[in-house]
């Protein structure tokens, strides 16, 4: 078959299918697409709220729990004890199906009224304030993390301790205010990082140990901005500098930042991948347009935060651990043949159910454990769902609903009209932000930011310059954020210093924040590259072996063409590393 280009339903922009996207599609037997890559994503983004969180009380016990659901939200809500115990059953909330009605109709009433955990956290300890984390203990305010300890202010942040405002962190140690951090151990204030250690304020390095202010060196040591020196020198400077201090902090950060625009900058960031187009990957395999991916992704495409041998998957984000053949989920591991689901773990031949453990062949399902067969969450037999199923997809294939005025049939994701979420609550807002004006008229849900009634105690230009200065009397205070709300990152407006951080900031010599958490974020989030692709050209116009002059070479690469970074191709940026 060969590659069919056509109009997405919702942008109107023209996308091509590919030859090769046709026989996946024939492989797990669903209809090629009728949204753009990119609106897919965003349509997956919006169905997940990562990382904003709301008091509420149980609907079943009624006591006070955090929930990722607002209370303007309708559907039940159990904190974790009620939703894990045995005083309900996801079965005596089953609907029946109708052979004469699309199922998207039922499917919404079905997860209406089936009850929703208040927050996905699995065996860990003193994690209350934290969402999508499993396997972790003494973590606050992070989000999407696994085997992590004493972490705090992050996300994505895996096998790892003592990690304080890092994203994407992969077996790391006592780290700070970094992006994209990998083995590494105190390393802060950096971005792309690969088995460092002892180290500040580094943009794609890897190897370093005691560097300051460096962009693309290997295997270096005791260098500052890029120059080598002694050991002694080194020491000396570190110690002169005074990096307890925020003032100079603030200035380093801005002398970096020019220093980093005047550097070369790789197209796209992946390591030990072949044949694999995206940024951020490592261990891939055939990964085309992916992002975020690591250790045994293979043959897929169009994946964001995936990996550990996820095989032969298509528009994934958050999943992987051992599964293929997926298409259209969001946060997964250990299936084979799950599509247009969320949250199914270790099952077979699930479609359109969320929050499934242990499952095979459901359709339509929400909260189900060691269940197969089932529709609505209604028990069937073999032969009647083997009957029913193909029905129930024929009529909807011939009979789409339409919502927000686009059609829905069997073969499409759950509509963003009918998240569970307002848009502004989810990480599509992050990737893709709307003003509530846009966000309205794509008739997407709204939720309004309720006032903060914090009775601050400590204005932010008032803190202490020095950490050295800062006494214990700092965890009584209610610290104002230096943004006070006037800024885009949903700013809280105030925020707390606990004892675990102050005894991290003390131990190296970091300042007092003076910003709340949100906004520390959405900092970071600007300094990570995009969920899409563009065609650029090489930037490099240096006499290399392969060029003399201006570069011809054209790549695909995150880098936006109003980004102000220096890009080069990958063999230009090996000409330059050092």
């Amino acid at each position: 078959m060969q590659n069919e280009n056509r109009q997405c339903q919702n942008c109107k922009n023209d996308f091509t299918i590919e030859s090769e996207d046709f026989v996946f599609y024939e492989k797990i037997k669903v209809p090629p697409p009728t949204f753009c890559p990119k609106c897919r994503l965003v349509r997956r983004l919006a169905s997940r709220n990562e990382r904003t969180l709301y008091k509420r009380k149980c609907d079943l016990c009624k006591k006070d729990t955090i929930s990722i659901y607002s209370l303007e939200n309708s559907c039940p809500v159990y904190c974790l004890p009620c939703y894990d115990g045995d005083n309900w059953n996801p079965l005596d909330f089953g609907l029946d199906y109708d052979l004469d009605q699309n199922f998207f109709v039922t499917l919404g009433k079905v997860f209406n009224t089936v009850p929703h955990p208040a927050v996905d956290v699995r065996s860990s300890t003193d994690c209350d304030y934290t969402n999508h984390c499993s396997n972790s203990k003494n973590c606050y305010l992070s989000f999407g993390v696994s085997t992590a300890e004493n972490t705090f202010y992050s996300t994505q942040a895996h096998f790892s301790k003592d990690i304080f405002d890092g994203d994407f962190v992969f077996k790391g140690d006592s780290l700070y205010d970094n992006v994209n951090c990998h083995e590494s151990f105190q390393v802060f204030y950096s971005v792309y990082t690969n088995s460092c250690l002892d180290s500040y304020f580094l943009y794609d390095c890897m190897g370093c140990s005691n560097c300051f202010g460096c962009a693309n060196l290997r295997n270096k040591e005791y260098h500052i901005f890029n120059k080598p020196y002694s050991k002694e020198e080194y020491q000396k400077f570190i110690e002169e500098i005074n990096l307890g201090s925020r003032s100079t902090v603030d200035k380093i950060k801005k002398e970096f930042q020019e220093f980093l625009l005047k550097q070369p900058v790789r197209f796209a960031h992946i390591r030990h991948s072949v044949d694999s187009t995206g940024d951020n990957l490592e261990g891939s395999k055939n990964a085309k347009f992916c992002f975020g991916t690591r250790d045994g992704v293979e043959d897929c495409k169009y994946c964001a935060i995936a990996g550990l041998s996820l095989k032969d998957s298509y528009d994934i984000y958050a999943g992987g651990i051992k599964s293929e053949l997926a298409y259209e989920c969001v946060s997964f591991m250990g299936n084979s043949n799950v599509h247009f689901s969320k949250q199914v773990r270790e099952s077979v031949g699930v479609q359109y159910s969320e929050l499934c453990l242990n499952c095979h062949d459901l359709f339509g399902c929400f909260g189900l454990k060691n269940k197969k067969y089932c529709i609505f969450n209604k028990q069937y037999t073999k032969e009647e769902y083997e009957e029913i199923v193909p029905k129930l997809i024929e009529f909807s294939k011939n009979n789409p609903c339409e919502v927000g005025g686009k059609k829905y049939s069997f073969g499409e994701f759950f509509p963003t009209e009918d998240s569970t979420f307002s848009y502004n609550e989810t990480i599509a807002q992050e990737f893709f932000p709307l003003n509530k004006e846009e966000a309205l008229k794509r008739r997407y849900k709204w939720l309004e930011e309720k006032d903060r009634n914090y009775v601050v105690t400590q204005k932010a230009s008032d803190l202490p310059d020095d950490i050295n200065d800062v006494t214990e009397s700092i965890l009584k205070e209610v610290i104002a954020c230096e943004h006070e709300g006037e800024c885009i990152h949903k700013c809280t407006t105030a925020f707390r210093i606990t004892s675990t951080e102050l005894e991290f900031y003390k131990k190296h010599k970091i300042p007092l924040p003076s910003i709340c958490p949100n906004c520390r974020y959405f900092e970071r989030l600007s300094k990570r590259s995009e969920l899409s692709l563009y065609d650029r050209q090489c930037m490099c116009s240096k006499n290399h072996p392969d060029h003399h002059g201006q570069c011809e070479v054209v790549f695909k690469t995150a880098y936006g063409p109003n980004r102000p970074e220096i890009l080069y191709c990958e063999k230009c940026y090996q000409q330059e590393v050092y």
